[in-house]
Order: C-alpha cells, then sequence, then structure tokens
C-alpha cells in the first residue's frame, strides 16, 4: 500500500468515525427532545382535563346564577349543556368521583323540566346540585377558612 492509499484510507476512516460519533450525539439528543416532548404532551392532556371540568363548573355556578336570579330559560340552556358536556366527559373524570357524578346526571331530565316550567325553587335545587358537583370533584364546598388560622402572638416593644 502506497502512502497515498493510506493517508485516503486514513481521512475515510477518520471521517466515517467522525460520523458515527455525530450521529450518535446528534440521536441522544433527540431522545432527550422526544422524552421531553412527551412530557410536556402529557402534562398539556392533564391540564386540558382539569380545564374541561373546571368549566363544567363554571357553567353550572352559571347556571345557578341564572335560575336564582329568575331567568329561568337562560338557566335551562345553560344546565342542558353541562349535563350534556358531563355525560360525554364522565368516562374521563376521576375514579372516585364517577359516582357522585353519575348520581348529578340522573338529576337532569327533573332540572330541565323544571327549568322550563320557570319553578322558582330551582335556583336552590341548582345550588345543591353545584355542591354536589364541588363535593364529588374534591374541591371545598362551604366557607373557606382564614389564609392564616394560627393567630401570631403580639409582642411589646417595651
Amino acid at each position: 500500500m502506497t502512502d497515498t492509499q493510506r493517508v485516503i484510507l486514513g481521512t475515510t476512516i477518520a471521517a466515517i468515525v467522525g460520523f458515527v460519533i455525530g450521529a450518535s450525539w446528534q440521536y441522544s439528543s433527540a431522545r432527550a427532545y422526544s422524552n421531553d416532548l412527551d412530557a410536556t404532551r402529557m402534562e398539556l392532556d392533564s391540564t386540558r382535563h382539569e380545564l374541561l371540568f373546571q368549566e363544567l363548573e363554571a357553567m353550572l355556578g352559571a347556571a345557578t346564577i341564572e335560575a336564582q336570579r329568575g331567568n329561568h330559560e337562560s338557566a335551562r340552556r345553560l344546565a342542558s349543556d353541562f349535563f350534556t358536556d358531563l355525560q360525554q366527559n364522565i368516562g374521563s373524570a376521576p375514579q372516585a368521583a364517577q359516582p357522585q357524578l353519575r348520581s348529578i346526571l340522573d338529576q337532569r331530565d327533573v332540572m330541565i323540566t323544571e327549568l322550563s316550567r320557570a319553578n322558582m325553587e330551582t335556583g336552590g335545587l341548582l345550588a345543591e346540585v353545584f355542591a354536589e358537583y364541588r363535593e364529588a370533584m374534591d374541591r371545598p364546598v362551604g366557607p373557606m377558612p382564614p389564609p392564616s388560622a394560627d393567630p401570631q402572638p403580639m409582642t411589646t416593644g417595651m
């Protein structure tokens, strides 16, 4: 083998080794980015899921307020949308909440009927359903404790 052939062979081997090192480095970087992307997608799905159930809560709260204000048609539309969306998404609710949410769904026909009749008691009934929903979703119901429950002792500067 001549010196020129050795140089060409050495250069070719060096180029191949350099290519393999560069490709494996890029592959490991891409793999790390792929894992980050998967984690971000899972977090996004979780956030969307959480937002969906918060929107349902807001819709039920709005229906309750409208019924209490005497705007029964608006309350009926909001309540109908709430029950429809809840029925479509109950399978993605937390397992512990599903029995209570199914119980809430069982009240759909009565609520919609009473709202269409403009029954003045439906505001209170919807408020009870709202409290049941918050309880099912493991959210506080009732008065909230103050931010700092332990009073700080006062010291005097004498």
